[in-house]
């Protein structure tokens, strides 16, 4: 509906069309513009628009002219951008009043038939009224319900002696998307180049000629509309499995992302659930620079959502069947240096890594290192020169980056006493601030150091030369000297 103003600004002063309904030709297909004050003539035009998609000819924009009868808001005073004069023809357009007078003209309805009617809805809205005053207030602990569904999938171990092949992570999140498609109908994969070029980092490349246009879909370069499609199709019982071409494009996609599709479980009380992954290829290290390289895990970090960052290829196929299984929606962040960076043996057919259980990636006694995506390699490097310096250190790969496994940082930070907490998104307001404050309340009393940070520069974005990119990147030499500080403390 068009009541022709936004709380106070005219239509002509926001649009440059004369009516909303023009812009349907933008899209390929009729925009009508009808009387909305009038229910016969709006009957007429939905009944034309719902034969027209019935009939397989696509949708129709029906723009309803109406009246805004009052103020915004209980908190707007129109007098302030409205005259009298204004309000009062307002009043004068109330559509209820105009078809009132209408069926009373034609004689559809006598006077004291429409009296019956009024009172008959007045007592409905008492009562509904009542009802609701007598309802008794939702308990507090309920406001802690419902932010994610309990029926979440359990670990599946590789079968013993199944076949492997050596997997670099491209192909292993391949073989997951086309075994889970081959399992389930219901999952589909949509986004900006994934059917026929199989996505820029050819991750879904062979998927459209496999399962067909309807289940791989190219979308338009718009990823709020990626996002926003995802949540009807789960809606509707799908199983979507969306790219974002960069995560850097994800912020176009944010009010969709943090605003809709985390809040739908919890805002329906759980009577609603959207099963989406959003994949992401992000990170440094790749000349990428600005819009290319961003690590936005912090930013989207929102109860509701689901954040996964996998360090290799077994690791990635295990939490991508886990995230498409998951009753919630899950971002899936893909650090685009690990795509080639190495190969490793991954199990062919169905094995599944649950979401928000860290791992120990490497056993250690002195120092913890807390760390996912490409930092577990690093780290791993890191650790090995240590070793040869007499210092143990443990790496744990935190797999689920939101919500995060409290229970096995605070095991490590206990174990060792020593932390270092890894990552390559900005240092300050961070997936790592949140797991230091983590080790900081829960494990202060078992440290014998200061709880120590590595992360990027404090800067905008990603530089784009190579030497000021090294610069902001943590690397294995950055990590082996910050080992070494906490090792003299």
């Amino acid at each position: 509906q068009n009541n022709g103003s936004a709380i106070s600004t005219p239509f002509n002063k926001e649009y440059g069309v004369e009516h909303v309904a023009q812009r349907a030709a933008g899209y390929g297909f009729p925009g009508v513009t009808v009387d909305g004050r009038d229910p016969v003539t709006c009957y007429f035009v939905a009944k034309e628009a719902i034969a027209r998609a019935r009939a397989g000819q696509g949708p129709t924009l029906i723009e309803c002219l109406v009246d805004r009868l009052g103020a915004h808001s209980s908190e707007d005073d129109q007098r302030r951008y409205r005259t009298q004069e204004e309000i009062d023809q307002l009043a004068k357009n109330d559509c209820l009043e105009r078809f009132k007078k209408r069926l009373l003209d034609e004689g559809v309805l006598s006077a004291k038939e429409v009296e019956a009617l009024e009172e008959k809805v007045k007592e409905e809205v008492a009562e509904a009224t009542r009802q609701g005053m007598a309802s008794p207030d939702a308990p507090p602990e309920n406001a802690l319900t419902n932010v994610y569904g309990l029926d979440v999938p359990k670990a599946i171990d590789p079968p013993p002696g199944v076949e492997t092949e050596e997997m670099n992570m491209v192909a292993a999140l391949r073989s997951c998307l086309t075994e889970e498609m081959e399992r389930d109908e219901r999952v589909m994969v949509l986004g900006e180049d994934v059917g026929q070029k199989g996505g820029v980092f050819l991750v879904t490349d062979g998927l459209r000629k496999r399962f067909g246009e309807t289940r791989v879909i190219d979308t338009p370069l718009a990823e709020s509309s990626i996002a926003g499609v995802s949540l009807g199709l789960a809606l509707a019982g799908k199983r979507p499995v969306a790219e974002m071409q960069f995560a850097d494009f994800a912020h176009m996609a944010f009010n969709q992302i943090t605003n809709e599709i985390a809040k739908f479980r919890y805002r329906s009380d759980g009577d609603w659930s959207v099963p989406i992954v959003i994949r992401a290829p992000f990170g440094g290290h790749a000349h990428g620079a600005l819009y290319h390289s961003q690590s936005i895990e912090a930013r989207f970090a929102t109860p509701g959502l689901k954040i996964v960052i996998p360090s290799s290829p077994y690791e990635a196929k295990g939490l991508l069947l886990a995230s498409i299984r998951d009753p919630d929606p899950v971002l899936f962040f893909e650090h685009k240096r690990l795509y080639r960076m190495f190969k490793e043996p991954v199990p062919k057919g169905e094995y599944l890594i649950p979401l928000q259980v860290a791992r120990t990636a490497r056993d250690g006694t002195d120092i913890s290192v807390f760390c996912y995506g490409l930092m577990v390699s690093y780290a791993q490097e890191a650790a090995k020169t240590l070793d040869g310096e007499g210092v143990s250190v443990e790496i744990v790969d935190l797999r689920t980056v939101y919500p995060l496994d409290r229970e096995a940082i605070i095991a490590s930070a206990r174990k060792t006493g020593k932390c270092l907490v890894l990552y390559e998104d900005n240092l300050s307001v961070s997936v790592g601030s949140e797991v230091a404050a983590i080790i900081a309340d829960e494990a202060w009393r078992w440290l014998d150091a200061p709880v120590k940070r590595l992360g990027g520069l404090d800067v905008p974005s990603i530089p784009y030369a190579p030497a000021m990119e090294d610069a902001f990147m943590p690397n294995p030499e950055k990590i082996a000297k910050a080992l070494r500080e906490l090792a003299a403390f």
